[in-house]
């Protein structure tokens, strides 16, 4: 029987996996204990059995089975999730599998499951042998959560002749660390293998030249033999991030070692990510180690492809061979968050944007404003002027500008990054006045279009673009009163195309006008109720530049 949560409570606001899903906790029963396998980023407590139990069944089908007192009164298993520091998991599936060798009578009457008190799911009749799968994904309280968690599934009894018996316990999610141990080569069992992180698969250490296994057990080293002291060589090894998982790596470090000599040198170093360099190292000297510092190589950041890390040596001088240590490659996942936008609403006509804040905004990918892919640039204007775009700012903000003469009301702003997609919504108002909208710096050679808006002037209006290469006022008191024109001596005037918020292009600016502005001023006339003085704009300068 499959449990969905979807009608209890609200679904989060992020589309897709941000994290990669993996095991957080397992309960398998097959060592006759309660523990779980511990994940790399959280610690996950014993289970606790709240009334008596035995295990039974042969080794590779262990169980855990809950005895007469069960089928009585029932009672609880339960176990606590602790994400280390800085972590945060999206829960995603709580999974617990009955199984029962010898009959399948036993069944259970109800169970409730809570997390930290709080019931996410409630079953009735589970049958024997037929496991349970409770969907968490859609529990705002469960998605990014850093602190403690008590998962707890209650039962309320049994009927039947045997115990109920549950051959394993498994919680998944998506985990994303902001800084764990990607790859880690530490020798200490004689070969190249690295313990694998929860969300990535890391190939063993590749070496290219000879070496072999020295040190005692507890500070085994990898050594580098005489070949090396006289050709140099290169280590490598492999990350692979898990499907729909972006890795930003943080850190490179190996620690060269030698407990009896310290007059081996090596040359220098080259390290590589695929192939491109991202550090050059001189003269190495015995027993200082090395770090390097990934963080600020953009390609590395929001990676979700293979990655290749290469360290070339260029030989070594001295009498011992090179040994190392370990080898520690250090990351974590990306985790796209928006916390704050400003401002949530701007009017129809602006020269000003919206700026969405959060974290590891640096990765996205794409935009769609209302649906529709928009372009990405330094800005001011990427594009057309009036054409929306949107700019990284840096790994916590974007700045996202609409479109020109949006209709009022609510805007959808999507957010494409490697592994999901965040939405928010922004509104459009009105303008509070007659506006009109130019570019302040157009370039000549080029189509100029303004954009303008009736405001909240009662319609339907005819709108009416004034033009002037002048400053000087034009009044026709009662009738008018404009800041363009020099008294209609200098003043073109332009029926605009219909509706209240519009857009009117003037044609291709001639190179000749470099170094001179044009004035622009918008008129909305009413023709069924005429407004007098009419209601106009204030003025809208453009300057013309190459």
């Amino acid at each position: 029987m499959l449990q969905h949560l979807a009608n209890l409570v609200a679904a989060t606001t992020i589309a897709g996996t941000l994290c990669a899903q993996s095991e957080i906790a397992h309960f398998s029963f097959q060592n006759d204990d309660l523990t779980s396998t511990q994940p790399d980023f959280a610690t996950v407590s014993d289970l606790n059995v709240s009334n008596s139990y035995m295990f039974a069944g042969p080794s590779a089908d262990r169980s855990l089975c809950l005895t007469g007192g069960w089928r009585f009164n029932g009672g609880t298993l339960s176990f606590t999730v602790t994400p280390d520091a800085s972590t945060s998991i999206d829960y995603t599936e709580l999974l617990w599998d009955p199984d029962n060798g010898s009959s399948s009578d036993p069944t259970v009457d109800a169970a409730t499951v809570r997390a930290n008190g709080n019931v996410i799911a409630t079953l009735n009749s589970l049958q024997d042998e037929s496991y349970e799968i409770l969907d968490l994904t859609g529990i705002a309280a469960l998605q990014g959560n850093d602190s403690p968690v008590t998962f707890e599934i209650e039962f309320h009894g049994a009927s039947g002749r045997d115990p109920y018996e549950i051959g394993r316990i498994v919680l998944s999610g998506g985990v994303c660390a902001p800084n764990v141990e990607l790859g880690r080569f530490d020798f200490e069992n004689d070969d190249l293998t690295t313990a694998q992180p929860s969300f990535a698969n890391v190939s063993d250490l590749q070496v290219d030249n000879s070496y072999m296994f020295g040190g005692p057990s507890g500070n085994r080293s990898l050594c580098l033999t005489r070949a090396w002291r006289r050709d140099g060589g290169t280590l490598s090894f492999t990350v692979t991030p898990n499907a729909n998982t972006a890795i930003n790596y943080t850190e490179l470090l190996w620690d060269p070692d030698h407990d009896s000599h310290a007059d081996l040198v090596v040359d220098g170093a080259t390290v590589r990510a695929n192939g491109v360099v991202v550090a050059v190292i001189n003269t190495l000297n015995l027993n200082s180690y090395q770090i390097i510092d990934l963080s600020a190589v953009a390609a590395l950041q929001g990676n979700s492809d293979p990655v290749t890390f290469e360290i070339e040596f260029d030989g070594a001088h001295g009498y011992d061979i090179f040994e190392i240590d370990r080898i520690i490659l250090t990351g974590g996942c990306c985790v796209p968050e928006i916390t704050s936008i400003h401002p949530t609403e701007l009017p129809q006509l602006t020269n000003d944007c919206f700026f969405f804040n959060g974290d590891c905004l640096d990765t996205v990918q794409a935009v769609k404003f209302n649906g529709t892919s928009i372009p990405g640039g330094s800005g001011p204007y990427p594009g057309a002027y009036g054409d929306p775009f949107y700019t990284i700012m840096g790994p916590n903000q974007i700045k996202v500008c609409p479109p020109q003469c949006l209709p009022v009301g609510t805007n959808e702003v999507r957010f494409v990054f490697p592994n999901g997609e965040i939405v928010r919504n922004v509104d459009t108002t009105l303008n509070n006045t007659v506006t009109v909208l130019c570019q302040p710096q157009h370039q000549v050679g080029t189509e100029q279009c303004v954009f303008i808006s009736s405001g909240p002037q009662p319609g339907p209006n005819n709108l009416f673009l004034g033009l002037s290469n002048s400053n000087s006022p034009s009044v026709l008191t009662g009738i008018v009163d404009m800041g363009i024109g020099d008294q209609f001596t200098n003043l073109l005037c332009l029926n605009a195309p219909p509706g209240e918020c519009v857009k009117l292009c003037i044609g291709v600016i001639h190179p000749a006008a470099v170094g001179t502005s044009s004035y622009f001023q918008a008129v909305a006339w009413n023709f069924g109720n005429t407004i007098l003085p009419l209601p106009i704009s204030p003025v809208c300068e453009s300057q013309y530049v190459n």
